[in-house]
């Protein structure tokens, strides 16, 4: 029974940093945050972890070599980094602690994992329900791409909320949750959505997972364009989808590309602001939101230039092993594909390793916001005694 709550506990933590809804922030007059969500998820989350582990020390078990020994070389990366930058004087100390507190936190919460197994991920299910249905009123209000309530303004983090959230949910339900999900992907208008739905999609071909429960989220697809379309909202969702394929499509085969930027107003009338950019700035936008380097690096060093949770620098890469490899280091990158891409094989949670890699193309929030996702995932798989995680085609 204290394993439920500490599944619970532990489970509704993580899953709070990737709320980051003024709505659900306490900020007073003068702007001070005072009430942060994703703040407390990670105390609650961090607390229930070493406190579950205190109680269960005799249940400890670290599996498979192959998992734990990468985790270990990921968790000393980031905290090795960010010793070093405290030594430099680029990190003051209680940075620095705070960092190290993190990465102890992290491999904590795999062995935390392997201990509380499914019961860790049942908060989810409620939160993509939720984030789901509320993406509808917030696309219909603000008439923009959104996050629902995760995020009016951080749509790519509300999309992986509803992907992973899906994936990792209990085996039962997981249908049914893929056909709410899929509804509130489509009002999110979330480009790292769509590659990641188009990803999965494409694994339920060749898994041939199957039956007529398929025919709920597919109807509920239908059902979405349709929605969007009566209500003007497909333009708004698509189109910036669609330009960014045709930008990147003319950086292949350009050096110059000629493309639309913003809108601006000139005597009276509205204007696409016309830009002249050059290939590595089109591929900039194509695979990001602006100029400034989402597929480039800082000067490579061994230990990175240090581990930054929620700080959002200009430049920062969004792509996970390009992010490892600038904050932590090569070797640290290397762990992490050698251990996302080991569990892949040996263990039965395919989806949702196929979903963190996916989700990892074209954004960084698995290693940055919710970095502790991913390890209860390697937790939980790595421990888990099911069969088959098919999610459509009996198992």
């Amino acid at each position: 029974m204290r394993n439920k709550i500490y599944a619970w506990l532990i489970g509704t933590g993580i899953l709070l940093m990737a709320i980051h809804n003024r709505l659900l922030t306490g900020t007073d007059a003068a702007g001070v945050t005072w009430f942060f969500l994703p703040t407390i998820g990670v105390y609650v989350a961090m607390l229930g972890t070493f406190a579950c582990l205190l109680e269960n020390h005799k249940k400890i078990t670290f599996g498979s070599k192959f998992v734990y020994i990468p985790l270990a070389v990921i968790a000393v990366s980031i905290v090795a980094s960010d010793v070093y930058q405290f030594a430099i004087g680029s990190k003051t100390i209680m940075q620095a602690y705070y960092t190290l507190l993190f990465g102890v936190f992290l491999f904590g919460l795999y062995l935390v994992a392997r201990i509380l197994k499914e019961e860790l991920f049942k908060p989810f299910m409620f939160a993509v329900i939720i984030v789901a249905i509320s993406a509808i009123p917030y696309a219909l209000i603000l008439s923009r791409k959104t996050g629902g309530l995760a995020s009016p303004t951080n749509y790519d983090m509300g999309a992986g909320l509803l992907i992973m959230g899906t994936l990792v949910s209990g085996l039962k339900r997981r249908w049914w949750l893929a056909t709410i999900a899929i509804l509130g992907l489509m009002f999110m208008g979330a480009e790292e959505g769509y590659f990641a739905l188009l990803v999965l999609g494409i694994t339920v071909l060749i898994r041939k997972d199957f039956s007529r429960k398929l025919l709920a989220p597919a109807g509920i697809a239908v059902v979405g364009v349709f929605a969007l379309a009566i209500t003007g909202q497909a333009g708004t969702m698509v189109n910036p989808s669609i330009e960014k394929l045709s930008l990147a499509k003319s950086a292949m085969f350009n050096d110059t590309v000629y493309a639309y930027g913003e809108t601006i107003e000139y005597r009276g009338n509205e204007y696409r602001e016309l830009l002249v950019l050059t290939n590595d700035d089109a591929w900039n936008i194509a695979t990001g939101d602006r100029i400034g380097g989402y597929w480039r690096l800082s000067p490579i060093e061994p230990l990175g230039h240090g581990y930054n949770i929620d700080k959002f620098y200009d430049g920062i890469p969004h792509n996970m092993v390009l992010i490892i490899i600038e904050q932590v280091g090569i070797a640290a990158a290397l762990a992490w594909l050698f251990v996302i891409f080991y569990c892949l094989i040996k263990t039965k949670w395919k989806y949702a390793f196929i979903g963190v890699l996916a989700l990892s193309v074209f954004d960084h929030y698995l290693w940055t916001q919710v970095a502790p996702w991913t390890w209860a995932i390697i937790g939980v798989a790595t421990a888990s005694e099911i069969k088959r995680d098919l999610i459509f085609k009996e198992a």
